[in-house]
């Protein structure tokens, strides 16, 4: 018999009071947020230029500036650059790419005959989708000793927004440090935004003549800068997406990219519109691929690529590129399967399938203008 204040019966209250759980929920809460305030600053810098961007932004440096006086968020920090290759800030510098001053007609000199014994470097560098090409990229490269593939990516980053991630900085980095001979640039997909200078001031919104000729101007300045060393740049364009709305900034985007690379012979454009079309020759979630296997080609969101269609973008840049230096045939063709636990390819070397479109399904919600 259970006893309460000496007397039997009664009810015995299990437990702990509710104002000792909010106060740990709360603890916990605040532990949280100064254990990852970086996260969080780069979050908020990556928001789209508005009102709420413009309150949160000041409260969470403020955070993140009071974390780093104690160095909570150090763990989190070496935790995150543990477990991937999103790159830092780049340094606050004035952009010095050091191009080259040769006339564009004699702006592609011969290239080196690339050998096992030195292999040629590759560096692939982008954003959310530049990090899946990446992996696939290097992975394919692992069997090949004629490349030396590495890569870099930085979520939410593009051209759009300096004042988030300044990628012309980075890549004067880049080609002072790693010094690539074939350099595979996938950035654009976050760019349908207002278009900011270094300090965050709007310079051009979406939609507009102002905004086609600042991305061009940006395009332009990325491309002459990247052409020194001979370097060769190969530039994948943005695949269609499900959006109609976001589909018309895509378009805009391709058009000032194209246009730039049309004068520029250091430059190779990879469609991966074209990749990854359908029937009608625009958005597909699903591709039948030349060895009959039908594949899911997009992920929820309707923007990025799965892995087999991501594939097809980075077969088709590896073929580019052996094309260019002549070096053979690339390591992983077209639709074969990779085994990204362990970063190589699951099948080895083989003879690469055509570079033309595969045979795709069209997406029944084409031009419904779902956003």
């Amino acid at each position: 018999m259970r006893l309460v204040d000496g007397r039997p019966g009664g009810r015995v209250r299990l437990g702990v009071p509710y104002q000792s759980a909010w106060l740990s929920y709360v603890v916990a809460l605040v532990l949280f947020v100064f254990l990852t305030s970086g996260n969080m600053v780069r979050s908020v810098r990556a928001m789209d230029i508005g009102p709420v961007r413009t309150i949160t932004l000041p409260v969470v440096q403020g955070i993140d500036r009071v974390s780093n006086l104690l160095s909570l968020n150090r763990p989190a920090d070496a935790l995150g650059s543990a477990l991937g290759r999103e790159v830092d800030d780049p340094a606050d510098q004035p952009v010095d790419f050091d191009a080259s001053s040769a006339d564009r007609k004699d702006a592609t000199p011969p290239l080196r005959e690339v050998t096992a014994q030195v292999p040629l470097e590759v560096h692939v560098a982008g954003d959310s989708m530049g990090q899946s090409l990446g992996q696939l990229t290097e992975a394919a490269g692992v069997d090949d000793p004629t490349l030396d593939v590495t890569y870099e990516y930085k979520i939410s980053s593009g051209l759009a927004r300096p004042d988030y991630y300044n990628w012309p900085a980075r890549f004067a980095e880049i080609a002072k440090d790693v010094k690539p001979e074939a350099l595979v640039m996938m950035i654009g997909g976050n760019d349908a935004q207002e278009l900011t200078d270094a300090a965050g001031n709007v310079v051009a919104r979406p939609a507009t003549a102002e905004w086609d000729r600042e991305y061009r101007r940006r395009v332009d300045e990325l491309f002459d800068g990247l052409r020194a060393d001979n370097r060769r740049l190969f530039w994948v364009l943005q695949p269609d997406v499900a959006s109609s709305k976001h589909q018309r900034s895509v378009d805009a985007m391709n058009a000032q990219v194209r246009a730039s690379a049309k004068s520029r012979p250091w430059v190779t454009l990879v469609d991966a519109g074209a990749l990854t079309a359908g029937a009608d020759g625009g958005y597909a979630e699903y591709l039948t691929l030349d060895d009959g296997r039908r594949v899911s080609c997009r992920q929820s969101d309707g923007v990025h690529l799965t892995a087999d269609c991501a594939q097809l973008v980075s077969a088709a840049a590896l073929a580019d590129i052996a094309a260019t230096w002549e070096i053979g045939e690339p390591a992983a063709p077209a639709g074969t399967p990779l085994d990204l636990s362990d970063g190589r390819d699951a099948s080895g070397p083989g003879t690469p399938t055509t570079s033309g479109s595969p045979a795709a399904e069209t997406n029944p919600k084409r031009g419904t203008g779902e956003d």
